[in-house]
């Protein structure tokens, strides 16, 4: 508890929203939020509460915030960490920049990070450097594609990465 106590301090300052701002209360609540989530998302995967805590901080430091953490990306984020046998907070940074690239929400997210995996395990191409360079390519890939759905435009720049992958060899 103490953990996730001083993660929520941390990130609550580094959102430039000051403690004094947040009530007593408020502050209460979101730690309480926090660390139910973390502990839910910790049983339901093999990683423990603390690590799913860290990740859910460097989520929101990514550029999320609590309610999309707790919405929807923390599991994303977990499950994805699970399936490709890397930690999750690895993988929070580039969970975080895809997310945001394509514009993806709740459970949309689940089914990007879905999608990386399914393709790299298609490829040579490793999944948390996928997932990590996919979101530099985002914002080009939606501004080239505009007026398709957010999750097609994200499965074609995927499947762009795993090809430029598969053919480079590296």
């Amino acid at each position: 508890a103490n953990l996730e106590s001083k993660t929520l301090t941390t990130t609550i300052k580094a959102f430039g929203q000051g403690l004094a701002e947040v009530t007593k209360e408020e502050r209460q609540l979101m730690q309480q939020v926090f660390e139910d989530k973390s502990l839910d998302v910790s049983l339901a995967t093999h990683f423990n509460s603390s690590q799913i805590a860290e990740s859910m901080t460097a989520l929101i430091k990514g550029g999320m915030d609590m309610e999309q953490v707790v919405n929807g990306a923390a599991e994303a984020n977990a499950y994805f960490a699970q399936i490709n046998e890397i930690l999750p907070q690895a993988a929070a940074n580039g969970t975080a920049k895809f997310a945001a690239g394509f514009g993806l929400i709740n459970e949309e997210i689940m089914e990007g990070m879905d999608l990386v995996t399914k393709y790299s395990d298609a490829t040579i191409a490793d999944a948390l450097a996928m997932q990590q360079n996919i979101g530099n390519a985002a914002a080009v890939a939606a501004a080239a594609w505009k007026g398709k759905d957010k999750l097609e435009i994200a499965e074609q720049t995927i499947q762009l990465v795993a090809a430029t992958k598969y053919m480079a060899g590296d």
